[in-house]
């Protein structure tokens, strides 16, 4: 049973429950693509410093309590996928529950200011901030929005270097690439971060891992839509594959979000970053996310 569970640790936090932008632009719309491309060979000369990249991730790791959402829940199905019977379309506005052929995974993620988050899969804790001393499968760094990605303890683990702008469908990025201290202890090896320069969100991660049980890499992107008032990860599409012969095709979706405000959290009015105008009364927020 263990080894199942760490099996569907492996293919949600390597990546998976993440959607290629095809036809919609991942958190773009065609004038920000339309800049992507005037940029052209200029954005591969982009150099952030320390400080600049310091900044970005900050506002990375604020993703949720920027928009005044604290004290946050969310569920999250996985949907193995072999036969290729998902689509953005029926991810998205049809209940893949249904389709047969199809293995959910059922997860939960929680979410508390300023550093503090939990994922639970079919009921097992397997991935938080507070990880224990041996972290082979309970991994402390979890490629997600939201999820605290730099922390002092992060970032003591991790070298964490700028490697300069890509694009993501013809959407510009910033490349950020988290190396692994000590291999031996990490869940994973390395983690690639493709960072959308406006919005500053997760468009794209890809990783490896290479552990007693596993060796493999993952890769996959987010899509991200207005939802509820807030901007929020709505589905994803990506793959994991593990060495020699094993690849997964994966889809997810995020739904049943429920929230407070800060004020309600009991942590006072958040410093905006990018403020972002809502529609939410006062009390806690609970929606089906299927845009």
């Amino acid at each position: 049973m263990k080894r199942l569970l760490h099996l569907g640790l492996l293919i949600l936090i390597g990546c998976v429950w993440l959607m290629p932008l095809g036809d919609v632009v991942s958190a773009q719309d065609a004038d920000e693509t339309a800049t992507a491309e005037a940029q052209g060979d200029a954005a591969e000369e982009v150099e952030l410093s320390d400080d600049e990249l310091a900044a970005l991730m900050t506002r990375v790791d604020r993703f949720f309590i920027d928009q005044d959402m604290a004290d946050l829940t969310v569920d999250v199905d996985i949907y193995r996928d072999p036969s290729n019977r998902l689509d953005e379309r029926n991810i998205r506005e049809g209940n893949p529950s249904r389709i047969a052929g199809l293995s959910t995974i059922v997860s939960h993620y929680a979410y508390e200011y300023p550093d503090y988050y939990l994922l639970t899969i079919m009921g097992e804790v397997l991935a938080g901030s507070e990880a224990p001393e041996e972290r082979i499968f309970f991994s402390q760094l979890l490629p997600m929005p939201g999820a605290p990605i730099y922390t002092q303890d992060i970032r003591d683990r991790f070298d964490i270097n700028f490697q300069g702008m890509d694009d993501v469908e013809g959407v510009p990025v910033y490349k950020v690439r988290y190396s692994a201290k000590d291999r031996d202890t990490e869940f994973f090896d390395y983690i690639i971060y493709y960072i959308g320069v406006e919005p500053e969100v997760i468009l794209r991660v890809e990783s490896a891992f290479d552990n007693l049980w596993y060796v493999g890499s993952g890769r996959g992107n987010f899509y991200y839509d207005n939802w509820l008032g807030k901007y929020l990860p709505i589905y994803g599409h990506g793959t994991v594959s593990f060495y020699p012969n094993r690849r997964f095709n994966v889809w997810g979706r995020w739904y049943r979000w429920n929230w407070q405000t800060a004020e309600e959290a009991g942590i006072g009015t958040p410093q905006e970053s990018a403020p972002v105008e809502t529609e939410n009364s006062s009390e806690g927020v609970e929606g089906e996310g299927s845009g």
